[in-house]
Formats: C-alpha cells, sequence, structure tokens
C-alpha cells in the first residue's frame, strides 16, 4: 500500500459522495471508520495474544455486497462459496494477523494526515485489510460484480499490489461515468455486448469475456407465466425513482381495455403504484408492451423482441447506445408511439 494509494481511494469515496453514487451518509462514514478501527484493534490484539487461527488457502474468492451481485457471481462461481461483505469487510473472513510494528509502517507509509478523517481512514483500513488478507490466504483469483463502488475500487488497488488476479461480473446495466482514477480489472465479463465500450471508460482491462449464460434474466422471461391478456402491459419498477414512476403509470391508467401490471423492483420500499395498477413480484411473457425508466431487467425483454419503451430522462446508460432501443421522453408521447407501431 502506497501513499498515492490512499490518496487515489479518498478521492474515489469523495467523487461517489459527490455524485450520490454511495448510500453512506455523513453518520455512516463515521461508523464504518469506527468499525474499522476496532477491527485493526482486534487484529493487533490477535498477534500480541499469539491467538492461534486458521487463514484459509484458496485459488479463487468470490465477494459479494448485494443479493444483485450473488446472483450473477453464482453462474461463475459454481458450486464454490461466495462471501457476503453487507458492505464492510467481514472479520469471520479476512482473520489475518497484524502487529503493532507492522501497523506503525503502514501508517508511516499512508501517511498519517492522509488518514485523519473518516474517508482517509476508511480507504487506510480496507487497503490495510485487504492486501494483508490476500498475502496470507494464497489467493490466485478475485471475483466481484460491482462496477465501480468503493468495495471494488479498493480492491482492485490490493489486487494490482498483491499480484492478484481480479475478475468483474457484470451485475446489470453500466452508467456512462468518469472516475478520478480508472479501475484497474484483468478480466470483465460481460453481460450485455453494448457495455464494452462504457467499461472501457472507467477501466483499464486486460481481457473482455462475452458470457452469455450471466444473462440468466432473459431464460427467467422465457420460463414466466403467460400475460393473461393480449392487451398486458407490464412496467418494470426502478428503484428510487417513486415520483417519476407513479407519473407514468398514472398516465397509462386512462388507456382503454389494458391490463397494467407493475413488477416492483426488490429493493423499492415506494407506496401506492397499486392505484393504478395491479403490483406483481414475479414477471411475465409475451406483453403487449414493456415499459420502464431505465432497468436492465426490460433491456433484457426488448433483447427478447417485445415491444419495449424506456424513459431515462437525462440518465445516461451503456445500453441506451444501442440503435434499436426506443426512448420517449414524456408519458404522452407513448400515444404516438403506440399509433406509428399500429
Amino acid at each position: 500500500m502506497q501513499r498515492d494509494d490512499i490518496v487515489n481511494s479518498k478521492k474515489h469515496l469523495e467523487f461517489l459522495k459527490s455524485n450520490n453514487l454511495t448510500r453512506l451518509n455523513v453518520i455512516s462514514f463515521a461508523l464504518l471508520a469506527f468499525y474499522y478501527f476496532v477491527f485493526i484493534f482486534i487484529m493487533v490484539l490477535k498477534t500480541s495474544f499469539k491467538i492461534s487461527f486458521t487463514t484459509r488457502e484458496i485459488n479463487e474468492v468470490f465477494l459479494s455486497w448485494s443479493d444483485t451481485h450473488k446472483k450473477n457471481l453464482k453462474v461463475l462461481a459454481k458450486n464454490k462459496d461466495i462471501t457476503t461483505l453487507n458492505n464492510k469487510l467481514d472479520y469471520s473472513f479476512f482473520n489475518s494477523p497484524l502487529s503493532f510494528l507492522e501497523l506503525f509502517f503502514s501508517i508511516r507509509d499512508a501517511g498519517l494526515r492522509n488518514i485523519l478523517c473518516n474517508v482517509g481512514f476508511i480507504a487506510f483500513a480496507e487497503l490495510l485489510i485487504l492486501e494483508r488478507w490476500l498475502i496470507d490466504s494464497n489467493v490466485r483469483k478475485v471475483f466481484v460484480a460491482g462496477h465501480y463502488d468503493r468495495l471494488v475500487f479498493n480492491i482492485s488497488i490490493a489486487c494490482k499490489n498483491s499480484k492478484v488476479n481480479l475478475a468483474v461480473c457484470q451485475h446489470g446495466v453500466v452508467s456512462v461515468i468518469e472516475l478520478p482514477n480508472k479501475i484497474f480489472v484483468d478480466e470483465v465479463y460481460l453481460k450485455y455486448w453494448v457495455s464494452e465500450a462504457t467499461f472501457k471508460k472507467f477501466y483499464v482491462v486486460g481481457n473482455f469475456l462475452q458470457t452469455p449464460d450471466l444473462d440468466f434474466d432473459r431464460r427467467r422471461i422465457i420460463n414466466a407465466e403467460h400475460a393473461k391478456s393480449k392487451r398486458t402491459v407490464l412496467f418494470i419498477g426502478q428503484f428510487g425513482q417513486v415520483e417519476k414512476t407513479i407519473e407514468i403509470l398514472e398516465y397509462c391508467s386512462s388507456f382503454n381495455d389494458v391490463d397494467i401490471l407493475f413488477l416492483q423492483h426488490p429493493s423499492d420500499k415506494g407506496t401506492g403504484y397499486e392505484t393504478f395498477c395491479k403490483v406483481i413480484k414475479e414477471p411475465i411473457s409475451d406483453p403487449f408492451l414493456v415499459i420502464s425508466l431505465f432497468s436492465s431487467f426490460a433491456y433484457s425483454y426488448h433483447l427478447l423482441g417485445c415491444r419495449t419503451v424506456f424513459f431515462p430522462g437525462d440518465t445516461q446508460l451503456d445500453f441506451l447506445k444501442d440503435d434499436t432501443v426506443t426512448c420517449l421522453k414524456t408519458p404522452q408521447s407513448l400515444c404516438e408511439y403506440l399509433k406509428v407501431q399500429g
């Protein structure tokens, strides 16, 4: 771990904060920094009191911090274990020891000034723990399904410094962004071919691999129950977009002879949708029309040939560069679209 690593990690996290790309707020940052302080203190105590432990020696490790990540990693992991981090490093997994002397030299190398804040200490702690664990466990390859969040960035630095191969398994559509520093990745397992150009904007990539097995969403749609009506409109929900979603649903509810179904996003806790439609938990196949703001699941419907429209607004996403995708600006433009489609 070098001083530049801490600086770059801090810049990355500040970028995520300023662009609302992290769910951590001021209190969460403080709590996470305190968590890592205790974590490192325990690591040092394990060495000081000579508590024995076993470090797992593994060639490949799969790290996940969301259900969506885990679902995609299972395709590559097969029957291997997937470790869930829950957005912080799990002590039961990262069980390497650390002496006071090693901690002193690590702080000296990182620069005390760089870690005397919550963001700086989080960067320091995660890089320290990750690099120490990679060395002790003899890991040869790490798989993750995040794209550019805090943990992916720090795991990338740790893998690069430890000469460990890092592979990213694409879990969905990718935002078109410019990061302060690019992320070093050895392999990217693509879910959609259209995403390669977007990944290149913020990754330094060794190799892209097309992985059809990752698009299990399409298999899920194909095997779903058929729409009961020939005039079924399926609206696929988006996390954190309640007001805009309800605006479009309300407009669609004015259509005659149309059954509107709303597939709510698993992380969406919003309410009020049922006023304008029937809320469902599982997808259907062969709907008359699929509507979404910018859902990757809706893009899977599009790839299967379903009539699909998106309302992305100002959002910049990889699949919107697919020339076959239809994007509309207002709910009212749906009428004109359907007239043209016949």
